[in-house]
């Protein structure tokens, strides 16, 4: 078939959707959030080919013996055809582990290990000088021609600086015949009885026995290979080659020429952060404290590697393994492409690994991360970037005839890098790929081939296929009709002044220099600001940046121009120097105050500071957006006091899937039997006696206005805000998270399912509920993440509200639509 054909889609919101996807072409699904796309496109699509593929995977492991898959539960729809094998990348994975790298995530830090724990050449750990092993026929062969008509004693070590009288050793040489013994440089004839051998067993001492000394000639070569297949057999497979004053050795094994140190064997593991190879100290962070960066504050025993300094020390070309892991894309790039490449060649075992490392290194490059090092945190990686780096290793193998779902992948990108995203999916699609993207970027939406536009609004109001076309214009007027047609806010937004635009000239390739500030007007400075001179943190290299308090600031340019740094290293130290209490323990992490720049100020005010990003709210599948809101408490309440639980006795804690009181025994409050597979990720199965409604049977019979606890979970929080429209402590709060575009998500919704721009949206709701929002600043990366055009009017109306209430919000952000709403912008 050359279409997935799909009928009777009901999965979430979809109202029986029937439609046709082509394949082998970049199809992109728009709409506003919560408008249906993640449902059909990840929940629906995606879901059963990964259903399919376990299915059979069972089939054959069962065959074998094998039941370590689960069986899923299919989405609900009536048929899918023509669907091929699938992966998927979703907002759902969440943010990087603490001690994850750019190099773990893509992969790339796997095959280094194998190359060099097979390939690598071992130093010795105390001269750095390389150990190497030579075979008898090698050495045989070096000696006849390098030493040709030299005069040379071949020697075998019996002690290298080592304390003992060694009087066994001495005695067996001296029966097997042979004549000469040195002792710390002193010669001995060993076959003369009158001589006396003495050693002071408390000294270090080196003893040498001769095993010839001859001049190497041709005619000489049995003698020659005997006395060195002697030489080697008694030195332990070391072989001393002297010639006057100079010396060289020779070994079978691997050992240090100088102090004689061997390599040990060598794991792959050695090589992990997060195996035997881990720093004690820092525990694998590379950081001298948690949560900071381990290229500026790196641990003092490892020295920022990750990696314990107790262990082999083993090169490439010189170069070792935290090296390779120090240079940015483009330097590694030219290193493997060509070093690497020559040595690699003509050698299968080598070239298989290499071939693995330049497709993982050029995908990642493709995709505009050439200034990340395999180093780098993954935890420090803007939303964005992370996605893209899992985009890279997802698509390095090119494989054919496969179907990629992707939600979002032009995240907090430029319209150039939007670009250069289509054109690496274009080239998948000439070998035979199919793209369904999840996106609302419009330059995105204007690449693609076919548009399927989803809504017309979110939640109980969306779930419908709006409009498919593959005319551009028609697009344009499609999407402006949506947002007329969208409800965009009640609230009044004060009428804005044009944003003050300033961008940071480059000097050179290496660094961004510039002098950015705000005019020194009374309209912009009266309520305070803060200055940031002579930065200079990693390729962020500036004279001046003012952020202007009460207003919004939006900085923006492209990947690994030093936005993000900016944020962590500078503005969020500084406010919480002036005395900001952070939404996050993590922001006290960082007390170098001043270490990047200078910093002034006038009249600043800072009272709270909130970083919201996404992956600043827990993940949790057992924390709910219900919890968030904090409305499950009098939710408690209202069905403790109804009067059936009042006669069964029923008390709020028989209402929390949290106690024992009130939670499923068999799913232990989740509403699903989490069950591990071998050859895949863990599966999710509805309980099969709570039905997914996390509480026993006894908490789930008294009802308010006809409806169980779990059934007021299902509700949207617009359906929420009609029941409990008398009810101030519960209405309240569902109302701001409305206010924010948030009314189609369901109240038990876990926060593990939320995009992340659902997630910020979240979090800015909790802090809507300030009676006075002075000197609260709010740091946002992304807030356009999962949002569409209308959606982007409501924060935007919103933040203005906020900022009339006192608050300052900075912003990195690259979608034009913020542009009207910014007071500032800073073009990095």
């Amino acid at each position: 078939m050359k279409t997935i054909s799909v009928r009777g889609a009901q999965e979430h919101n979809l109202k029986n959707i029937d439609l046709d996807i082509p394949k082998n072409a970049l199809v992109v699904f728009t709409g506003v959030s919560g408008s249906g796309k993640s449902s059909l496109v990840f929940d629906t699509v995606y879901a059963e080919a990964f259903r399919r593929f376990t299915d059979s995977s069972q089939a054959s492991y069962y065959v074998m013996g094998s039941s370590q898959f689960a069986k899923m539960s299919r989405p609900r729809f009536r048929s899918i055809m023509g669907l091929p094998p699938a992966l998927g990348l979703s907002q759902r994975q969440g943010v990087a582990g603490k001690i994850s790298t750019v190099g773990t995530i893509s992969g790339v830090s796997d095959l280094f290990r194998v190359y060099f724990a097979a390939f690598g050449d071992f130093y010795c750990r105390k001269c750095d000088i390389p150990l190497k092993a030579f075979s008898f026929s090698e050495i045989s062969k070096k000696i006849m021609e390098e030493f040709e008509q030299k005069k040379i004693m071949l020697i075998a070590s019996i002690a290298e600086k080592r304390k003992g009288l060694f009087k066994t050793e001495i005695e067996k040489f001296r029966e097997l015949g042979f004549s000469k013994l040195r002792i710390n440089g002193e010669i001995f004839d060993l076959q003369d009885e009158k001589v006396k051998i003495t050693i002071d067993a408390k000294k270090l001492n080196t003893i040498d026995i001769i095993i010839d000394f001859l001049i190497i000639n041709s005619e000489k070569k049995q003698r020659i290979e005997r006395s060195i297949f002697q030489a080697l057999e008694y030195g332990k497979g070391i072989l001393k080659v002297e010639i006057g004053n100079k010396y060289y050795i020779f070994n079978t094994k691997s050992r240090c020429p100088q102090c004689g140190e061997s390599s040990p064997k060598i794991d792959p593991r050695y090589f992990s952060h997060s195996s035997i190879g881990q720093c004690e100290k820092c525990e694998g962070e590379g950081s001298e404290g948690e949560g900071l960066p381990a290229d500026l504050f790196p641990c003092k025993i490892c020295s920022g590697t990750r990696l314990t300094p107790i262990r082999p020390i083993v090169r490439i070309l010189r170069k070792t393994y935290e090296e390779i892991h120090l240079m940015n894309m483009n330097k590694l790039f030219d290193f493997v492409d060509t070093d690497l490449r020559n040595i690699s060649q003509g050698d299968k075992s080598k070239e298989k690994i290499f071939s693995e490392i330049f497709r993982s290194i050029i995908s990642i490059n493709k995709v505009g991360l050439n200034h990340l090092i395999l180093n780098r945190a993954g935890s420090s990686l803007s939303p964005g970037d992370l996605q893209r780096l899992r985009l890279a290793s997802m698509i390095s193998n090119k494989l054919s005839g496969v179907m990629y779902a992707v939600d979002e992948p032009c995240q907090g990108l430029t319209a150039e890098e939007v670009k250069k995203i289509t054109l690496i999916f274009k080239e998948l699609i000439k070998d035979g790929a199919s793209i369904l993207a999840v996106e609302h970027h419009p330059t995105f939406l204007s690449e693609c081939e076919i548009l399927f536009l989803m809504g017309p609004g979110a939640g109980v109001h969306g779930g419908q296929i709006v409009a498919k076309t593959t005319d551009h214009v028609h697009l344009k007027d499609l999407l402006a009709k949506q947002q007329l047609q969208k409800v965009v806010s009640k609230i009044e937004v004060p009428t804005s002044m044009p944003a003050k635009i300033k961008k940071l000239s480059k000097k050179s390739s290496k660094s961004v220099d510039s002098a950015v500030s705000l005019e020194n007007t009374p309209n912009n400075l009266e309520k305070g600001y803060i200055s940031f001179s002579d930065i200079s943190l990693r390729n962020l290299k500036m004279q001046d940046i003012t952020i202007q308090q009460g207003a919004i600031t939006v900085l923006r340019g492209e990947s690994g121009r030093g936005k993000s740094s900016f944020l962590d290293l500078c503005l969020l130290p500084a406010l919480s120097a002036f005395g900001g209490k952070g939404l996050e323990e993590d922001l006290t992490r960082i007390p170098q105050y001043g270490k990047f720049s200078k910093v002034n100020s006038k009249n600043i005010s800072v009272n709270i500071v909130g970083y919201v990003k996404p992956g600043s709210m827990t993940r949790s599948s057992r924390r709910s957006v219900a919890s968030a809101l904090e409305v499950i408490a009098p939710l408690r309440e209202i069905f403790a006091k109804l009067p059936a639980s009042q006669v069964m006795g029923l008390t709020e804690s028989h209402f929390s899937w949290n106690s024992k009181f009130g939670r499923c025994d068999k799913c232990e409050g989740r509403g699903y039997i989490e069950l591990p597979q071998k050859y895949a990720q863990s599966v999710r199965v509805e309980c099969e006696l709570c039905l997914g409604a996390k509480l026993n049977s006894r908490s789930l019979l008294p009802r308010f206005k006809g409806a169980n606890l779990a059934d007021i979970m299902d509700f949207t929080l617009e359906q929420t805000l009609e029941v409990f429209e008398n009810h101030k402590h519960i209405a309240s709060k569902v109302s701001r998270a409305c206010q924010f575009g948030l009314g189609y998500i369901q109240l038990g919704q876990g926060m593990d399912s939320l995009s992340g721009g659902e997630l910020q949206r979240l979090n800015l709701t909790l802090e809507l509920k300030r009676a006075s929002l002075e000197g609260a600043w709010f740091i946002l990366t992304h807030p356009s993440t999962g949002l569409h055009g209308p959606d982007i009017q409501i924060l935007g109306n919103l933040m203005k509200v906020m900022t009339e209430r006192g608050a300052t919000f900075v912003l990195i952000e690259n979608r034009e639509e913020f542009s009207k709403f910014a007071d500032n912008i800073i073009e990095f």
